[in-house]
């Protein structure tokens, strides 16, 4: 790793986070109306609570 680099690849490895928990959730929704899981699945919550994380709105 060069110097100075580590604040872009923590954003970079952000990024790929949130679009992986975005892709996550497409197809936990994707479950729910094929009914393979209810609505109200704890999931469901912890995919909020990781996106605030990712965003930093954990508060």
């Amino acid at each position: 790793m060069m110097p100075g680099n580590g604040a872009k690849e923590y954003l970079h490895f952000i990024g790929i986070a949130r679009g992986l928990l975005a892709e996550l959730e497409t197809q936990l929704q994707l479950a729910v109306m094929l009914n393979f899981a209810p609505q109200d699945h704890v999931v469901f919550e912890l995919v909020d609570r990781s996106g605030k994380l990712l965003t930093g709105r954990h508060k």
